[in-house]
């Protein structure tokens, strides 16, 4: 789908500390135990469950339309090319007989400019089938404006998934040089270049008052030692009392539960009780806040109640924010107590002191208990740590304004300001007059803009493509940062691609273990190995079970080797704008032999021109794709042309002209096959053009070994780099007259051929007979031969009844008919005649199934934006019972005239 650059509102820090506060700074108060609410709902777990059960089923089930991978290992091609790294391939050896995805492994002068982000490298984990369709998309788009003549820059991404990449790279520098990141200095740690910008992104931020520095309620991970993002927790939901695993615990750690203990009320009889879910924080205490109307504590507004621990007196108040309360500090950053707990706890990990808290509130008999308490409890997504709130410094950025600018700025005309002057005003200053780029400003900051060429040619982008559900995560930041430090919007256009999910429709995810590695796409893996990636990623016993069960359903033999290019192809296929993509590794077989499609019609081609069109349409159907980015049309137009256009209609026909049949003339014969093999040289040459940014090893490999023929001056060292064809130069290809009558030949190839099959003809080449208007009888003389080619038949007979034209008598009566356009009537003669009753019964049959089929499906264009999705297989449908309906007409006006 396509979204204009827009920004949602900003989140505000008082906001955010209030719902934090709300979360994990409120404790109830009362004189006795306090009965709380749920804040969960219990149904929306329930559904969550049976969606999770459904999809389970389906896939140990046999719901889904898909047999699994069916392929057998064929005799690996060996090459004897030698293949020198930093060396163009030598494609002069004689092709192979058959594609391997093995053998394609392997300065513009402009004044336009494309350029876009590639998201940063994964250092997390393995890839998965998102990144491979990110990236096969952007390359498609990179490759396709380069061969148009723009100059490409496709930046690389830096510092994405901070906390992720920090723990894996602290990992690493651990095991490898037994050091952590407090080992390094912040000049070891930053590259120059990058902390140049670094600086003057900072210091411009701070000198707007964006960034300040404060104290607030952040969430704390004690395992990485460091504040993570909102987005970067993730909500565990509990029941009630639940034991769990805690990164640095031998034992698991009890949750969910609501603990009750008592403060003694100071100087008078009486106590108040408080619950929470983290007794261990109230080390912490300095007042009591009640509700300033609640008539329970009316009359101890002001009072104070003894700490049974740290003998602090703790004021009763109605306002905390009023009284300048000291703020303690009773958990560490590793996660151990702080000597304000005193000796007792100092140095005692948080979980660990929890329990030491409630049996010294025992020993001092002011425990009230503990009860189930349903609770969402936050973990870190990357430790699996449970995470602490706790009260640091940390710098925080004001998103309000520059969300507001970011979509007011939507509204006005873009344009990139490469000079600005600033006034320093300081006396002594070196740059007090204007600061050009590159000079230091006296307050420390580098200038307004760290401006280079590369910057004013591709900045902003052209476009951002990414997934649907980085908007926010990661859209909004770079609209409101690109706004505020440039002037103007990161990106001219958005374009977002919808989820990959597996056959069954589940997301792909570690935790159900059907993560699909590109990489095994690629280069093909076992079922063994993918069995141990399960057993590897530590999963729940039941989704290890469902995991493995599938694989053993869908890969019985492992995944093949399918190649780059075929997963390319395979992934732009997808319609990726509006539904989620349920991809089959099927799918990208099926790819793989057209591949190998390709590759045989090339090995004709080279043949026929040792020995010795593209349609407009298609050109034009791949730009209008790539044009408004929906790359699904432009590799079904492509796809569509090689198989069925190129290979199934034009080889064919041209097959008797290149053997010389046909023309009783010599010199006609001779003109026929240069007319043929000059279009088929263009054919291939032109698709291959057109598909090398989908398939750029195979489409280069193809179009190196087609080079040697081309009537060119050899400059042209890769297909990478040739213009992409446009429609404006492929007009002198174009013949919409006869294209819109083959369209009519195509039909009655069709009909013949199906006729051959309801009579189950295999080696025999009758003659079939064509009633038909003039005009028409016309169209099929001129493509006679293609007719006799296509259709199998040995000669065509044209009749026409109403006069005009006519080159033959009327058909035999024992024949098979069938009707073509609801106007020609098509005689198949049978040597041995033919069961009209047969036949007849054949297609009341056929036309049985098929009105049911069609009534199911009218039935659910009933429900919303079904007949929008599919009207084409319901007009199909349709037509082809309309074609059943005149072929049993004809059968019985044929009928008639025998008797």
């Amino acid at each position: 789908m396509w979204m204009a650059v827009h920004v949602a509102s900003p989140r505000i820090w008082s906001r955010d500390l209030q719902k934090a506060w709300s979360r994990w700074g409120c404790r109830l108060c009362s004189q006795s135990s306090s009965n709380t609410q749920p804040s969960h709902h219990p149904r929306t777990q329930a559904e969550k469950a049976k969606r999770r059960q459904a999809r389970e089923k389906a896939v140990l089930s046999s719901d889904v339309n898909d047999p699994g991978l069916s392929w057998s290992d064929k005799e690996k091609i060996t090459y004897t090319a030698p293949l020198v790294p930093g060396e163009k391939k030598d494609t002069t050896l004689p092709i192979p007989q058959s594609y391997s995805p093995e053998y394609s492994k392997q300065p513009h002068a402009v004044d336009k400019y494309f350029s876009l982000c590639i998201p940063p490298p994964n250092v997390t984990g393995t890839l998965h089938l998102g990144h491979a369709l990110t990236v096969a998309i952007e390359d498609a788009l990179a490759r396709w404006r380069r061969m148009q003549g723009y100059k490409v820059l496709w930046v690389p991404g830096c510092d994405h998934a901070g906390i992720a990449t920090q723990s894996v790279v602290e990992r690493k520098l651990m095991r490898e040089q037994g050091k952590c990141r407090r080992d390094y200095s912040r000049e070891e740690f930053l590259k120059q270049g990058f902390s140049s910008a670094v600086t003057e992104a900072f210091v411009r931020l701070c000198d707007s008052g964006l960034i300040y520095r404060s104290e607030g309620l952040v969430n704390w991970s004690c395992a990485l030692e460091s504040a993570i993002s909102d987005i970067e927790v993730d909500s565990k939901e509990l029941s009630g009392r639940t034991l769990l695993s805690v990164p640095g615990y031998q034992q698991k750690v009890e949750f969910g539960v609501m603990v009750t203990f008592a403060y003694p009320l100071e100087g008078q009889e009486g106590e108040v009780t408080v619950s929470t879910t983290r007794p261990e924080t109230m080390l912490g205490d300095v007042a009591i806040v009640v509700h300033p109307d609640d008539p329970r504590y009316k009359d101890i507004h002001g009072k104070h109640c003894r700490h049974p621990f740290t003998e602090r007196l703790l004021p009763i108040v109605t306002d905390s924010m009023r009284h300048s309360l000291p703020r303690l500090t009773v958990i560490g950053g590793d996660g151990t107590m702080t000597s304000d707990c005193g000796q007792w706890l100092e140095g005692v990990k948080r979980f660990d002191a929890r329990e030491r808290v409630i049996t010294a509130l025992m020993e001092r008999k002011l425990f009230r208990g503990k009860q189930d308490h349903p609770m969402s409890l936050p973990i870190c997504s990357r430790s699996g740590d449970v995470i602490e709130p706790l009260l640091k410094k940390q710098w925080f950025v004001r998103c309000q304004e520059m969300s507001r600018k970011a979509v007011e700025w939507k509204r006005e005309i873009y344009r990139l300001f490469l000079t600005f002057t600033q006034k320093c005003g300081r006396a002594g200053c070196p740059t007090s007059g204007a600061v050009g780029l590159g000079q230091k400003c006296c307050r420390g900051s580098t200038t307004r803009r760290c401006e280079t060429e590369d910057l004013k040619q591709f900045y902003p982008n052209s476009i951002l493509e990414t997934g649907s559900d980085l908007i926010f995560f990661w859209v909004a930041r770079m609209v409101m940062l690109g706004r505020e430090l440039t002037g103007q919007l990161p990106f001219k256009q958005v374009l977002f691609h919808s989820l990959v999910r597996d056959k069954y429709g589940r997301k792909m995810s570690k935790s159900l273990g059907n993560v699909i590695d590109p990489l095994d796409v690629i280069s093909g893996v076992s079922l063994e190995r993918l069995q141990e990636k399960v057993k590897e990623g530590n999963l729940d016993p039941r989704e290890s079970f469902v995991a493995m069960e599938a694989q053993k359903k869908d890969f019985p033999k492992g995944i093949p080797e399918c190649g780059t290019d075929a997963l390319r192809f395979a992934l732009c296929s997808y319609k990726a704008q509006g539904e989620d993509i349920s991809l089959s590794v099927s799918h990208v077989l099926n790819c793989r032999h057209f591949c190998n499609k390709m590759w045989q019609t090339m090995r004709f081609t080279l043949a026929t021109l040792h020995d010795a069109s593209v349609p407009t349409s298609l050109a034009e159907q791949c730009e209008r794709g790539f044009e408004s980015y929906e790359l699904h049309t432009v590799t079904s137009a492509l796809h569509s042309f090689w198989l069925h256009s190129l290979c199934d209609v034009y080889l064919e026909s041209i097959k008797p002209v290149l053997k010389g049949e046909g023309s009783e003339s010599e010199e006609q014969r001779v003109r026929e096959r240069q007319v043929a093999v000059s279009v088929l040289y263009h054919s291939v040459s032109i698709s291959l053009a057109l598909l090398s940014p989908f398939m750029p090893f195979l489409t280069e490999e193809l179009w190196q070994r087609l080079l040697p023929y081309a009537d060119s001056d050899g400059t042209s060292s890769s297909l990478c780099v040739q213009p992409y064809p446009k429609t404006s130069q492929l007009k002198h290809w174009c013949f919409p007259k006869e294209e819109a009558d083959f369209s009519l030949v195509q039909e009655v190839v069709r009909v013949a051929r199906l006729l051959r099959a309801q009579c189950q003809l295999t080696k025999e080449r009758p003659d079939l007979w064509a009633v038909c208007a003039p005009h028409q009888a016309e169209t099929l003389l001129h493509f006679r031969s293609a007719i006799c080619t296509l259709g199998r038949i040995s000669a065509l007979h044209l009749h026409c009844p109403e006069g005009g034209f006519t080159d033959s008598p009327p058909p035999p009566k024992a024949s098979a008919v069938g009707v073509v356009d609801h106007s020609i009537c098509l005689h198949l003669s049978i040597q041995n005649g033919v069961n009209a009753d047969k036949q007849r019964a054949l297609l009341s049959q056929r036309r049985e199934k098929l009105a049911s089929k069609l009534k199911q499906a009218l039935a659910r264009t009933q429900t919303p934006s079904y007949a929008e999705k599919v009207p084409d297989k319901i007009a199909a449908m349709e037509q082809e019972l309309k074609n059943i309906e005149d072929q049993l007409l004809a059968l019985e006006d044929t009928r008639k005239e025998t008797f």
